[in-house]
């Protein structure tokens, strides 16, 4: 790989944003350096842990540290494509009889997404889930929208098992991580001190979008 002077720029801020996280988050290095590798390939996370594990902290202030617009959606049985995609259009409905939502702040109009608990959302959701990540596109009423998804992040507490028929949407998370509760207690202060500490933003957009289209255009069979 060639290191021009934009990709050390790009890279040795990428490693400052990761050292940044590291400061706050404690034993977090694996799951933030996915975090990078997964928003650098365009593919997708899945970190699962219980409660408290600060992986919302982890992804909120790396999307801050990308300059990424954020969304956030606890998932359960009862979620209803409203709160994930965006409500409808009752006026275009009424007006026209077209059956479109209103995308603005939703998943599909958002940079990085995060799910909580992302295998108890309903078929509906997951079936419109799997297309928004494997092709970055939503089916608004039959009008396929390109989205400005660059990863998603999903946390669970546990694996789906196979009655689930959840196998394909797993398979949709290449990066996994395991985030346990910390173990030592002065970790565990630690981290408490950096709770309220932000980062700061590091990373243009036109930076990374060239970062991202570098590594799509690398012939991995020449790299040693």
């Amino acid at each position: 790989i060639e290191y021009t002077n934009k990709t050390k720029t790009i890279r040795t801020k990428l490693l400052d944003l990761e050292s940044e996280l590291q400061s706050i988050l404690v034993h977090r290095t694996e799951e933030i350096r996915g975090i990078t590798l997964a928003m650098l390939s365009r593919h997708h996370v899945l970190l699962l842990g219980p409660p408290g594990t600060a992986k919302t902290k982890m992804v909120s202030q790396f999307s801050k540290g990308c300059g990424l617009t954020f969304y956030r959606r606890l998932l359960n049985q009862f979620t209803t494509p409203d709160e994930v995609f965006g409500p409808v259009d009752l006026k275009a409905y009424k007006d026209e009889g077209v059956y479109r939502r209103i995308l603005k702040g939703k998943a599909a109009d958002t940079q990085m997404v995060y799910l909580d608990e992302v295998f108890k959302a309903g078929p509906t959701i997951l079936n419109t889930l799997l297309g928004l990540m494997e092709e970055r596109e939503y089916d608004n009423d039959g009008t396929v929208v390109e989205t400005p998804l660059q990863t998603l992040v999903g946390t669970s507490n546990e694996l789906p098992n196979n009655e689930d028929n959840l196998g394909a949407f797993y398979d949709r998370f290449m990066l996994r991580y395991v985030t346990p509760y910390l173990e030592d207690e002065a970790d565990f202060r630690a981290m408490l001190r950096g709770s309220n500490t932000k980062v700061t933003p590091t990373l243009t957009q036109e930076e990374l979008t060239w970062a991202q289209d570098e590594i799509a255009s690398m012939d991995i069979s020449q790299a040693t």
